[in-house]
């Protein structure tokens, strides 16, 4: 009888202390598309932000496209993290939007943060991990 005991034991301790509210913070996952465009029908508008990230021998770069009414150029960043911060600053190169830049938390389902941009910050941003809006 005892050594069931100390079976159901291990097993409790086994599956709680892999439990996603008893493990540490997995790694961050920092790569990948985060977006939260979308095309609204009533004004015939594509609104929304998103920014496809990816590492290079240098750091992390991303693909940036910002829709107010229509999608911007794609402007091209370099993204720096640590732990789960995440910044980067749109270049001067980008007439419409160079300059601002951008702050948040990264998390496994998304980036939430905002544009600063003359000291001013904008409306905060959601960009759920997903797919590109260009994907569908």
């Amino acid at each position: 009888m005892k050594l069931n005991n100390i079976f159901v034991f291990l097993v409790c301790c086994t599956a709680f202390g892999y439990s996603p509210g008893f493990a540490e913070n997995p790694k961050l996952r920092y790569t990948g598309t985060f977006s939260s465009l979308e095309y609204h029908q009533e004004g015939g508008d594509l609104l929304g932000v998103e920014i496809k990230i990816v590492p290079t021998r240098k750091g992390h770069q991303g693909v940036l496209q910002i829709a107010e009414g229509g999608p911007s150029q794609l402007m091209i960043v370099e993204v720096f993290f640590e732990k789960d911060n995440v910044r980067f600053q749109i270049p001067n190169t980008y007439s419409e939007y160079g300059g601002e830049i951008f702050e948040g938390k990264i998390s496994s389902k998304g980036i939430r943060g905002a544009f600063r941009s003359k000291g001013e910050t904008g409306n905060r941003e959601n960009l759920i991990r997903k797919c590109s809006y260009w994907d569908k």
